[in-house]
């Protein structure tokens, strides 16, 4: 980890905006319906990870779905899902190692975890403080192994899908092989119409799970399609308050200043007419990305629940 010795230590300052730099890609996400274990939790790991806490393991999922995350530890006894149920399903939503928390010898909830799961430990409780960090220190360390730093950076969030919606194929096609020219890891996915889209963000049909549907960092929309056009699609986005935020970029053959304005109006966050030629598509892919990936700041989703994440500069969708 690099060091910023030079740099005065003030709150605020950019020590503190340093550091907290250097702590991504080390998030760690703690999940026990006891509050007070949390903090304790928090308190232990703060000064070398990047730490979300929550009380509900349905959140902590949401959350996953949106953010990279290191290593996750979890209660095994909590209302709603157990540990080894929670882990399960955070193994379909994200690459993070794994470790269960249990004040319980339930040697069946344990074979379920590392079965089910796949948990790289099981801590007892009451844990020792310095033999939980010293865990979670080697699990972070196990996940980076995996996860060079080199696509941790170029990552958002859970690496956040670049959504492409369009209903000529080859166009997509060609979108997708430049979007792969560029140095930005982010899964790029393809939809078909404005309906699809809909249902994709609204969980819907066979976008029902979470994990079929990651909540995208970019959408990019073409406006002349049948049944649900993209203006359509646009305003039915920015009118939902869990939506809303999600960038969405006109692209489209149309140069007509009446669509022009009328995307911007309906909330577009940009509109740009698709390049003739690939290496001029290409450049655009670059320029998106950095722009949305690595310049701006966006707030992150959320519905409510109780998971905190520190007030923090960082590449967003």
């Amino acid at each position: 980890m690099a060091t910023v010795a030079c740099i005065p230590n003030k709150p605020g300052g950019l020590e503190e905006k340093f550091m907290i730099r250097e702590k991504e890609g080390r998030r760690v996400l703690v999940v026990d319906d006891e509050p007070r274990v949390l903090t304790s939790i928090e308190d232990l790991l703060e000064d070398e990870f990047e730490v979300l806490t929550s009380t509900d393991a349905q959140e902590a999922l949401r959350v996953l779905e949106e953010q990279e995350v290191a290593v996750i530890l979890s209660d095994q006894r909590m209302p709603g899902l157990s540990g080894d149920q929670f882990l399960s399903r955070a193994k379909e939503v994200s690459e993070a190692v794994r470790v269960l928390i249990t004040g319980y010898a339930d040697l069946d909830a344990v074979t379920r975890a590392v079965n089910d799961a796949q948990i790289y430990a099981c801590m007892a409780k009451p844990w020792d403080p310095m033999e939980l960090k010293t865990v979670v220190q080697r699990a972070a360390e196990h996940y980076e192994s995996a996860h060079p730093p080199a696509r941790a950076a170029k990552a958002v969030g859970r690496l956040a899908p670049v959504l492409m919606v369009d209903d000529d194929p080859e166009d997509t096609m060609l979108v997708k092989e430049a979007w792969k020219i560029t140095p930005y890891a982010n899964e790029f996915c393809a939809l078909e119409s404005g309906e699809e889209l809909m249902d994709y963000l609204q969980r819907r049909g066979r976008y029902a799970e979470p994990g079929d549907s990651p909540r995208p960092g970019l959408i990019l929309l073409d406006l002349n399609m049948p049944r649900k056009n993209g203006f359509e699609a646009l305003q039915e986005i920015k009118s939902d308050p869990e939506l809303r935020h999600i960038p969405v970029v006109a692209l489209t053959t149309s140069r007509a200043e009446e669509d022009i304005l009328r995307a911007y109006t309906l909330g577009a966050s940009g509109f740009i007419p698709k390049p003739a030629t690939f290496d001029a598509l290409t450049e655009t892919m670059k320029a998106l990305g950095r722009y949305w990936f690595e310049i701006v700041a966006l707030p992150r989703e959320r519905k409510g629940g109780r998971c905190v994440r520190p007030p923090v500069e960082h590449p967003a969708g």
